[in-house]
């Protein structure tokens, strides 16, 4: 009776109605974050770089020099369009105009992910803005630790005070600048140049001062001594910037601007606060950092605070030590030096007991950046009376848009399920051949080691990073050269197979009829297409993060299609070996469900520990020096890569049970990796 309810719930009918009603209930959480009645909506805005700064900029980092070897399109900062939220305050204006607070959010998140804290500036009084890094969400450009960032930070002044709609609300001398982990490295690293003169050419590398305080909330004092400790924390490696691994890679990887190995040491120092950061050269700046943060440490944070009270000698007026002293001892874990009204405040508060993803929406961290602004840009017109629950509305939001995303993804396999039962009647034939492949020891280790022997093997050939994708970009070249590798072997093992047992198309999992072949690739790619448009319509209007390969500039739909051609070509070798030629010829046709689930089991799990482990020893290969004093980390890998191609090749193995097609399987995961890569991680999806 038990299994008679379980079968009657588990069909595609049911699951597509419940993960509808999950959806709904999704976007009505979503709704109900989004709509609060103490604040504005946010407003979408859309400006591009200003070529001032960008020339600056390459002229004071030392971006003007290229060599014929050397890629200067990714060496130079470029202009870009930069995209946001602006979100004005209900309170009345101050005569002389609202103060503005400009949001840097962290890496790999968006503008969307963070708008908190730009609700927060809101609900308080400030216009606020929030706008997306290079590289990230919405924007252009591309990402490079730090340099290129400045560039959207004094365009988002530019555009504010001289060419928005919102000009004549802002109060032009109470402009500050705030931001969380990555965003914290950038808020501090603009306060130090805007108003630096560059020595080359006499002019302002930034505003020339226009930004009045700046609040980090954590901050690198030394890229040096951070990336050394946390390597040797976790992999237990000392001198990494010398270490031939690391070289090559930051060699291959084209978004560390300036790859140059023989110019590396000079880029860790330009983006290191530490050599730059004084008592002259950086106004009123406060930095706010958990005790538990992962990234850093509290000693850490005492040298940037030391180092901002440098004096014209040289030499800092208070020292590390006395700082940590009083962050350690006191009582509000504050210390405090310099004068808000001359511009050279300075603040540092270490929060007890949270970590580094946590300072992203604590109460105690949001409510003193308020104060800190009101404070050091001495407002007229700020609320600091911050309710406890101010994070109610944002988290209801970010969990109503997890619970769509989820569902949206859930409703996928049995929208597939109907439209190849409905629309793709396919009849195919009870195999002949081979029924018994799984009892064929010695042609199933033929099967398994193939992607095992390719996919190692791309590691032995290097090219260099091909897209904008980021940390990915390390990834999509072995995905070329696997496939290459990988193409040869499967066609000759089918046209062997063919030609011993007599095989047609069919039996490979493909159609003599052009029309049937592009049917069976339109169903999973319309599916998918379809669930995630009305995911992505949703999410548009409600302003949370959705999937598409963002930005949609010109440079990003190239680098889209040529990561989706790559892996058409790497999956259609996964597909006609493992779904084509291994789990046609174990499948029954006509079996009764649970063979047919048993069957999808077998194929994911065989699939899955054939690519795993070739992914995980090709990675290895290429960075195995790293991980030689943490075996837990290598089990780790292999066990992970394992686990997740075992449920890609489930959900390939059910479209291909479904279409009976290999290019179904083929096109729906090539499109679907595709998505989720090039939109860097799932966190920047907006």
């Amino acid at each position: 009776m038990v299994i008679g309810i379980i079968k009657s719930l588990v069909n595609r009918k049911t699951l597509i109605i419940v993960f509808i009603g999950l959806f709904v209930t999704g976007v009505v959480l979503t709704i109900i974050g989004t709509v609060t009645p103490d604040e504005n909506i946010p407003i979408r805005i859309e400006f591009q770089t200003y070529s001032q700064y960008t020339n600056e900029l390459n002229s004071f980092f030392n971006r003007t020099d290229v060599t014929p070897l050397e890629d200067a399109q990714n060496k130079l900062i470029e202009d870009y369009v930069v995209r946001g939220y602006i979100i004005l305050p209900k309170t009345p204006k101050p005569s002389e105009g609202y103060p503005v607070v400009i949001w840097m959010h962290g890496f790999s998140a968006s503008a969307e992910l963070q708008i908190n804290y730009p609700r927060l500036f809101a609900k308080s009084g400030f216009i606020a803005v929030a706008i997306s890094q290079p590289g990230h969400g919405c924007s252009g450009g591309y990402w490079d630790m730090g340099i290129q960032a400045l560039l959207g930070v004094y365009s988002t002044v530019e555009w504010l005070v001289n060419d928005s709609i919102y000009k004549d609300l802002i109060d032009k001398n109470r402009i500050g600048v705030a931001g969380h982990s990555m965003g914290g490295i950038v808020t501090t690293r603009a306060g130090i140049f805007d108003n630096w003169t560059n020595p080359k050419t006499g002019l302002k590398v930034g505003t020339g001062g226009a930004i009045r305080s700046y609040c980090a909330i954590y901050c690198w004092d030394d890229l040096y001594s951070m990336a050394e400790s946390l390597m040797y924390e976790t992999l237990g490696i000392r001198d990494i910037w010398n270490h031939p691994t690391i070289l090559k890679i930051l060699g291959q990887w084209r978004w560390l601007s300036n790859h140059d190995p023989s110019i590396l040491q000079e880029e860790v120092r330009l983006r290191s606060v530490s050599n730059f950061i004084t008592a002259e050269n950086i106004p009123n700046y406060c930095l706010i950092t958990g005790s538990e943060d992962e990234l850093t440490t509290i000693e850490a944070q005492c040298h940037i605070m030391a180092n901002a009270t440098i004096n014209a000698t040289g030499i800092p007026e208070v020292s590390w030590t006395t700082i940590y002293t009083q962050v350690t001892t006191t009582s509000n874990h504050t210390w405090e030096y310099g004068d808000m009204a001359k511009g050279n405040a300075r603040r540092l508060i270490i929060v007890p007991g949270i970590g580094h993803l946590q300072e992203a929406f604590d109460y105690r961290v949001m409510s003193n950046v308020v104060y800190w602004f009101n404070e050091s840009m001495n407002c007229t017109n700020i609320n600091t009376d911050i309710p406890t629950n101010l994070n109610v509305p944002f988290l209801t939001k970010m969990v109503g848009w997890f619970l769509a995303l989820v569902s949206m993804l859930g409703c996928i396999l049995p929208t597939v399920s109907y439209l190849s039962t409905s629309k793709l009647r396919t009849t195919s034939p009870i195999p002949t051949i081979a029924p018994n492949l799984h009892k064929n020891q010695r042609l199933r280790m033929v099967y398994l080691l193939i992607p095992i022997v390719s996919i190692s093997c791309g590691a032995l050939v290097t090219l260099p990073s091909m897209t904008h994708f980021w940390i990915f970009d390390l990834i999509i070249p072995v995905f070329l050269i696997m496939g290459l590798i990988l193409l040869p072997f499967v066609l000759y093992l089918t046209y062997k197979e063919k030609r011993h047992y007599g095989y047609k198309l069919e039996d490979f999992g493909l159609s003599k009829s052009l029309i049937d072949n592009l049917k069976a690739i339109a169903i999973p790619v319309c599916a998918l297409a379809g669930c995630i448009a009305v995911f992505d319509l949703v999410c548009w209007f409600l302003q949370v993060p959705f999937l598409l390969p963002r930005p949609l500039d010109l440079p990003i739909i190239l680098d889209f299609i040529l990561l989706f051609g790559i892996l058409l070509l790497q999956n259609f070798c996964f597909e006609l070996l493992f779904r084509g030629l291994y789990q046609t010829k174990i499948e029954k046709y006509g079996a009764r469900k649970y063979e047919r689930w048993k069957t999808l089991f077998k194929s994911g799990l065989f699939s899955g520990i054939s690519i795993g482990i070739g992914f995980a020893t090709n990675i290895l290969i290429i960075f195995g020096s790293l991980f030689i004093n943490s075996p837990l980390i290598i089990v780790g890998l292999f066990g992970g890569l394992i686990f997740m191609y075992f449920l890609i090749g489930v959900v390939a193995a059910y479209i291909y049970q479904r279409t009976r097609n290999i290019l179904s399987s083929t096109f729906f995961l090539a499109l679907l990796m595709a998505l989720f890569i090039s939109g860097k991680l799932l966190l920047n999806y907006a």
